[in-house]
C-alpha cells in the first residue's frame, strides 16, 4: 500500500471525500494483493479481477467517475418533507461502504499502482 497517499491525494483532488476513500482501505489492502498475483502475468486494463461491475472500468479517471457516481447516488436521498438526508447518508457509507464502491475503488487504485 505504498501508493495508497498519492491515490487519496488524486481522490481529493478530483472532490471526492477521504473518509469514504479510507473506509475502503482495508478492503484494498487485503484484495490487492490477490487481485496484484492473480494478473501478474496478463496485466491487462480490461480485467475484471473477478468483480463483474469493474468491467466496464479501463482507466483511473473512468474508475473515478464511477466512484463519483456511486458516492452521489448513495447518498442522493430526501426526506417526507423534501430535506435532503445527505450528511445521514455519508456517515452511513463512511461506516459501511457498500461492496461494489470497494471494488470501484480497489480496481481504480489497480490501475492507478
Amino acid at each position: 500500500m505504498d501508493k495508497w497517499d498519492d491515490f487519496k491525494f488524486l481522490c481529493f483532488s478530483q472532490d471526492i471525500d477521504q473518509e469514504i476513500i479510507e473506509a475502503c482501505k482495508q478492503f484494498v489492502a487485503n484484495d490487492y494483493h490477490i487481485a496484484n498475483n492473480w494478473s501478474k502475468d496478463t496485466h491487462i486494463v480490461s480485467a475484471d479481477l473477478g468483480y463483474s461491475e469493474c468491467s466496464d472500468i479501463c482507466s483511473v479517471e473512468n474508475g473515478l467517475k464511477e466512484i463519483k457516481e456511486i458516492i452521489l447516488m448513495s447518498t442522493l436521498d430526501y426526506d417526507a418533507r423534501g430535506r435532503s438526508k445527505q450528511k445521514i447518508l455519508k456517515k452511513r457509507l463512511i461506516k459501511n461502504p457498500s461492496k461494489g464502491l470497494k471494488r470501484v475503488v480497489l480496481k481504480t487504485y489497480w490501475l492507478f499502482r
